[in-house]
């Protein structure tokens, strides 16, 4: 675990000011507080939209001009060699060029814009402080960067940074001002708790741009995400859904098509062959096909997750300048669009099916009338139109081509992931179990032609696609809402859950989920929902911290001063030092009495807040800085506390009145599941007085891992480094 990480604070605090407001001011601030958080929702939920159509705007376009560029320059000069080097000049620099740019804007101008940024959402949401997570500047980067990542035509996709983009928003918007003023519009939401609810709903509002399917985003955030949650803010959750399928929808038909009433157009959903899902009928004797379709999802996910953590770890030991990453994306780039030439030139089949449309026009090559290069069909359209010729082409593809398109997925997906590239990997894992499902229901038709007529590629390419994701994320009722929400076939959802539940069954007994395994690999200290096992019989004793830096309930200011000078702890127990004892051989530091964060002494000091100004004067003047006061004093203010030091402050109005506490007895076990509920930075422990002795910090817990291996689960103390 690293110990630069530093943790959020999700638990609501309480103190004599706001139980004050909330007696003079109790149904005003509720109404207040509930109309903030519906424009907040509302303007998340349209921002996101907005951004997600205009990438898509852009994506058309700009590949259109691609592929009929690239379609031309073969038509011309495939089957002579001696111009297979212009050729392959033309693919090269169509797809190194917008991949470079990209990649400059990530290492240059954000670093913290590479990848999907899904590991830095969970992060987030489970209450690590993860660096940037929520700059506008990674905002305006992943944008533009996904973009010319698009253009690029990798093997990565668009939807994690969407999600991400999602995030940004709904956690940003909470601290929109007037610039150069002071002047903020939602000074009732600049809490990390209200933060993290608001990035909820981004992440929602982001999945359900991407794939137009509000409910999968409303579970995606739950399930994946969110470590606390309550019926109100899963109904903020699906307001901000929907509010954003529906004006993606809307924005995305009026840019690119021109049409206000296209809203409901089944064209714009993920998956746009609702009508061609004729195969998706099955027989309860297929059951076991599907059991089978599920393991070799967990272990081929499995796989592709060791694979990845590799390159992971290789990048994160050897490429740590910036001019490094910049070859490493470079060469990696590079080695793809050889990879994918050299696919071109070797596989000269045809096909004559029907996913004609989605090509550039009159894209015949060394094909007859009426069908199109087979290769065509894997690289010259987008991913979403892979996705859908994988699922829905009812001729077939061949064994050979989908066994070449599976190896390149497979091993550039895993390549691309932790590129310094905005991108992710949800759709193009997607697709690589597309390619092996209609793989394999091919080769057993070819094996047994009269024994599998129920054997539909088809069906099995569906089946596969989220029987590979789930191996490798984990991600179970959200995914199932996808493809049951784009498939629009809800009688099939027994064949999904069989082997979305399978799949993760096998790939639990592996490794962990690859998000998870991210966050891990990066030191973040992460609590995962259910403690690590064989820890029950440790008492909470064992692993607190006794050197606590307690503060009297009255003080002075050169006292507070000095604290904050010499620690940098996020909260100080506030006591009665009169009242100590000594149990067990552990020695109190006084009776507890509550609990004040050290922003809010920050705030105190710098504003001479204990001068006895009135509760709405102090109240504000909190809420106006609370985000935004430098955790350091200034030569200024030194100055000033060396002349009032001697002045003294009551606490009382200024902490938490009743913060968590557990007793010293208290198990691992329970202590981590408080924790990890509430979204906790720290937790006071007490005796039998209830006098302070100890504090466990997410850090002490966070060390406590699961160690997954081959069909056992165990449980380690890694170091906190």
């Amino acid at each position: 675990v690293d110990a630069s990480f530093e943790c959020l604070d999700y638990e609501k605090i309480q103190d004599e000011l706001t139980n004050e407001e909330a007696k003079k001011y109790g149904l005003s601030v509720k109404l207040a507080l509930a109309f903030q958080r519906n424009i907040v929702i509302f303007l998340t939920a349209i921002s996101t939209g907005l951004c997600v159509a205009s990438i898509d705007f852009v994506e058309h376009n700009c590949l259109y001009f691609r592929f009929d560029f690239l379609k031309n320059q073969f038509e011309n000069y495939f089957g002579r060699p001696d111009m297979y080097f212009l050729l392959f000049s033309y693919w090269l620099m169509l797809t190194l060029a917008p991949a470079m740019i990209a990649g400059l804007l990530t290492v240059f101008i954000e670093p913290a814009s590479a990848g999907g940024g899904i590991p830095g959402i969970i992060g987030f949401l489970n209450g690590v402080n993860v660096p940037k997570i929520a700059s506008l500047k990674i905002l305006i980067v992943k944008i533009v960067g996904t973009m010319f990542m698009l253009m690029a035509v990798l093997t990565t996709g668009k939807e994690g940074p969407i999600m991400h983009l999602g995030v940004i928003l709904g956690a940003s918007m909470p601290f929109m001002h007037i610039p150069f003023t002071n002047i903020r519009f939602f000074r009732l939401l600049q809490y990390n708790r209200e933060r993290r609810d608001m990035a909820s709903v981004g992440i929602a509002s982001g999945v359900s741009a991407a794939f137009i399917t509000p409910i999968a985003g409303v579970i995606m955030a739950l399930e994946e995400c969110v470590s606390y949650c309550s019926a109100k803010l899963t109904a903020r959750i699906l307001l901000g859904s929907v509010i954003t399928s529906f004006s993606s929808a809307f924005l995305i038909s009026l840019m690119m098509r021109n049409c206000i009433g296209c809203v409901l157009n089944k064209e714009l959903l993920f998956l746009t062959v609702h009508n061609s899902f004729k195969y998706l009928d099955y027989y309860i004797q297929e059951i076991p096909m599907f059991i089978l379709t599920g393991i070799i999802g967990g272990v081929t996910g499995s796989i592709w997750n060791c694979l990845e953590l590799e390159i992971s770890y290789l990048r994160q030991r050897f490429f740590k300048k910036k001019l490094y990453k910049l070859i490493d994306l470079g060469v990696l780039t590079t080695i793809s669009a050889i990879s994918s030439f050299i696919i071109m030139l070797s596989i000269t089949e045809c096909h004559g099916g029907d996913s004609h449309k989605h090509l550039p026009e009159n894209f015949q090559m060394y094909c007859p009338k009426g069908e199109v290069p087979t290769v065509g069909l894997f690289f010259f359209q987008n991913d979403i139109s892979l996705m859908n010729t994988l699922i829905s082409e009812e001729g077939k593809i061949g064994v050979i081509p989908l066994l070449a398109l599976f190896v390149y997925y497979f091993v550039f997906t895993a390549a691309f992931m932790g590129a310094s590239i905005s991108g992710g990997v949800f759709l193009p894992n997607l697709i690589t179990g597309a390619i092996w499902g209609r793989l394999f229901a091919e080769l057993l038709q070819e094996l047994f032609p009269d024994r599998t007529k129920w054997c539909h590629p088809q069906k099995y390419a569906f089946l596969a696609a989220a029987a590979h994701l789930c191996g490798a994320s984990r991600i179970c009722l959200s995914l199932g809402c996808i493809m049951l929400e784009s498939s629009g076939k809800a009688i099939f959802g027994l064949p999904i859950f069989v082997v979305i539940i399978t799949t993760k069954f096998v790939a639990d007994m592996f490794t962990h989920p690859i998000y998870h395994a991210e966050c891990l690999l990066r030191g973040m200290p992460l609590l995962e929902k259910t403690p690590p096992p064989y820890c029950s019989w440790i008492p909470v004793r064992n692993i607190m911290n006794k050197n606590v830096v307690a503060l009297p309930k009255v003080t002075t200011i050169r006292a507070i001063w000095a604290v904050l000078n010499r620690t940098n702890h996020n909260g100080f127990p506030v006591v009665d030092p009169s009242r100590t004892s000594t149990e067990d051989g552990i020695a109190s530091y006084g009776q507890l009495l509550g609990l004040v964060l050290r922003r809010r002494l920050m705030i105190i000091v710098k504003n001479k807040l204990y001068r006895g100004q009135q509760f709405e004067d102090s109240l504000k003047i909190i809420r106006n800085q609370f985000a935004s006061v430098m955790e350091v004093f200034s030569a200024q203010d030194n100055q000033i506390i060396g002349e009032e030091g001697r002045e003294t402050i009551d606490l009382g109005p200024f902490m938490h009145v009743s913060p968590i506490f557990v007793q010293m007895g208290t198990s691992f076990t329970s202590a981590y599941a408080l924790m990890a509920g509430l979204g906790m930075r720290h937790l006071l422990v007490v005796n039998n007085s209830n006098e302070v002795v100890g504090v466990v910090t997410r850090k002490d817990i966070a060390v406590h891992k699961s160690e997954t291996t081959c069909c056992t689960v165990e449980s380690k103390v890694v170091p906190l480094v």
